[in-house]
């Protein structure tokens, strides 16, 4: 059986600084209410990085956005609807503009 590893209490700054998940959680909950409140995980972690400095990756990130008070932030990013049946989208295929295949 595989050992499980404890969940992190905290994360690191890029001068090795700790700083605990609740802070982080805070810090998630003001980007949202102020100039994130369009963005997904990935863009968030994109700005914890720029503004506080922080060592994370999107999947702690995306645990983060779903125990705060705004869980829609965890959605996908990249959420797509699929095309019409029996149609495919306009960058698939041959394009006669561009007369090539891709």
């Amino acid at each position: 059986m595989a050992q499980k590893w404890p969940r992190s209490r905290y994360t690191l700054t890029n001068d090795n600084k700790m700083v605990s998940n609740e802070q982080v959680k805070e810090w998630l909950c003001e980007l949202i209410s102020t100039e994130g409140f369009a963005y997904g995980y990935l863009k968030l972690t994109h700005c914890l990085r720029r503004k506080f400095h922080l060592i994370i990756n999107k999947k702690k990130v995306y645990r983060r956005c779903q125990g705060t008070e705004h869980p829609e932030a965890a959605a996908e990013d990249k959420a797509q609807t699929p095309p019409p049946a029996g149609q495919e989208p306009a960058h698939y295929g041959f394009q006669p503009a561009l007369g090539n295949r891709y």
